[in-house]
């Protein structure tokens, strides 16, 4: 077999629709994570509807992020947290900002 008829095509299908399905999940973790370090809840509260479009968006465009960019700023993020640190979770956050921007401007831009 070969093109898009070949079994392995749709194995990597697969695998990249686990990969994305993981990384929301392990996003809304991290999500949940910053809110209980943040201790405040009225700040939470109010982005939480900004959460949600955000998430909307990435869930459109997805296709033109870079899931594994993507997925070492969240881990910079949650490693920065755990740390304790907060210089290490400013650059984590930044990290995934810088990240997120550039998504969002290759989206836009095209």
């Amino acid at each position: 077999m070969t093109g898009l008829h070949h079994p392995a095509v749709g194995l990597l299908l697969w695998v990249s629709f686990l990969l994305r399905r993981f990384a929301l999940a392990a996003d809304h973790e991290l999500a949940l994570v910053n809110h209980l370090a943040s201790q405040n809840h009225s700040a939470v509260k109010c982005v939480m509807p900004l959460i949600v479009q955000c998430r909307r968006f990435w869930y459109a465009y997805q296709h033109e992020g870079e899931i594994a960019e993507g997925a070492r700023a969240h881990m910079a993020l949650a490693q920065g947290i755990a740390t304790g640190c907060e210089a290490a979770a400013v650059a984590g956050a930044n990290q995934l900002m810088d990240y997120l921007e550039r998504f969002a401007r290759r989206v836009i831009d095209n």
